[in-house]
């Protein structure tokens, strides 16, 4: 996969706009919350619904490709993994995907803060593809247990389900 398809395959995953009441990022389109907004807009504020409900396709693309240089796993050099920790951290946030992927690697310190040289040390030592496959079974926990914690989440466990399966790197017995 290279970063275009990532970006366009983020895009497909995100769809367009939403303005779930259940949704905790509230006004949402193509994944980009209405504080992301404003915050890559240096508005200085929230963006608004309608702010957010403009969002076109290229400027999303342009908001991806620029979090995609920015990401704290930018320099993972297993591509799936890296793909994933990216979508990861669109879909739960930098620090959240950072501390899943310290406990996945079995870093002490599962801080989350940055990508410190000891998970970086113990992801050179691991398989990507296992790390990755990891990685996939804790962000399903992590999402079942937001469910457990708030049933009004349940709707979106489907479509989280499915979006973390497509980064998974499991071969089939046969």
């Amino acid at each position: 996969m290279t970063d275009d398809q990532f970006i366009a395959l983020v895009l497909e995953l995100e769809g367009g706009f939403v303005d779930d009441p259940a949704d905790r990022g509230g006004a949402t389109n193509f994944g980009i919350t209405a504080n992301t907004w404003g915050a890559y807009r240096q508005l200085g504020r929230q963006a608004t619904r309608a702010e957010v409900a403009a969002i076109t396709r290229d400027q999303a693309g342009a908001f991806y490709r620029g979090l995609m240089a920015a990401s704290i796993f930018h320099g993972v050099t297993h591509d799936s993994l890296r793909y994933q920790l990216i979508d990861f951290e669109i879909n739960s946030g930098g620090a959240r995907a950072c501390r899943w992927l310290q406990r996945a690697v079995g870093t002490p310190t599962t801080d989350g803060a940055s990508l410190d040289e000891r998970t970086r040390h113990l992801l050179q030592q691991t398989s990507g593809r296992l790390v990755t496959n990891a990685l996939l079974a804790a962000r399903l926990e992590m999402y079942y247990a937001i469910v457990a914690k708030d049933a009004s989440q349940a709707k979106f466990l489907n479509g989280w389900v499915a979006r973390a399966r497509r980064f998974g790197l499991f071969t089939p017995v046969t």
